[in-house]
């Protein structure tokens, strides 16, 4: 199961290159990100992320995961199925 909670407040990354493959072509997207936490897999739709367009490497600003961990801690997410 999906978990459709996402953070409120969320921006991309701040990131101009990417450091697997070199590449300038980075673009802020929403995607799927998938975490671990406390032993338990976690998925989440619609995560604001800096995406190389290149190579598909995904960064993501320190606030977001840390909105998402809040949020598990909180008990307002659930583990993926």
């Amino acid at each position: 199961m999906k978990n459709k909670t996402t953070p409120n407040k969320t921006r991309a990354a701040d990131v101009s290159y990417c450091d697997f493959c070199d590449s300038t072509d980075m673009r802020a997207r929403n995607v799927e990100m998938k975490m671990r936490h406390g032993g338990r897999d976690y998925s989440f739709a619609n995560v604001a992320a800096t995406v190389c367009q290149k190579c598909g490497h995904r960064y993501f600003h320190a606030s977001v995961i840390d909105e998402l961990e809040r949020r598990i801690d909180a008990g307002r997410s659930r583990p993926a199925a």
